[in-house]
């Protein structure tokens, strides 16, 4: 691992980064316009897809090539309420192994797995708080400030790459 995560360009822009800390060659992806859901999904990642769909996509956050992201997210999300569901049902979250020792559940590592994961394709996604206060999307509050502006400005002079 190499440390932090890098910012989003969009953000340093928004922040005012000094331009030689600017990466003005980053892709610009298209907006996602299909909103179907995959055909794979299961029931309850169909139905989480249809719930974040609208959000991310109407603020502009959500792009073609986020889409993979997206079903992951649903897929992981459908592993852990199915877990969760079969350890609602049990008593005990361990069972005693032929050989008299206690062992947990599969469902509990699949539980936690997916949590895991949920977090991390969420945090991609912008839709923790804590990585929600990082991005920036069409429609975000303070859009139009002034002091926004003010840096967006200096960003336009800027020298522009060949």
């Amino acid at each position: 691992m190499r440390g932090r995560k890098p910012k989003p360009t969009e953000t340093k822009k928004t922040n005012g980064t000094r331009n030689s800390r600017i990466n003005f060659s980053e892709p610009d992806f298209t907006n996602d316009k299909n909103k179907t859901a995959p055909a794979h999904l299961g029931k309850i990642a169909r139905q989480e897809w249809n719930r974040l769909y609208p959000e991310l996509s109407g603020k502009g956050v959500l792009k073609i090539t986020d889409r993979s992201i997206l079903e992951l997210y649903c897929e992981s999300y459908q592993d852990y309420r199915d877990a969760k569901k079969i350890l609602d049902r049990k008593a005990s979250k361990t069972f005693r192994t032929p050989n008299g020792s206690m062992q947990q559940l599969a469902e509990v590592s699949i539980k936690r797995n997916a949590m895991t994961l949920c977090l991390k394709y969420a945090s991609e996604l912008g839709i923790t708080p804590s990585s929600r206060s990082k991005i920036s999307g069409e429609g975000a509050v303070g859009s139009g400030s002034k002091l926004k502006n003010f840096f967006l400005k200096g960003l336009k002079n800027a020298p522009k790459e060949s």
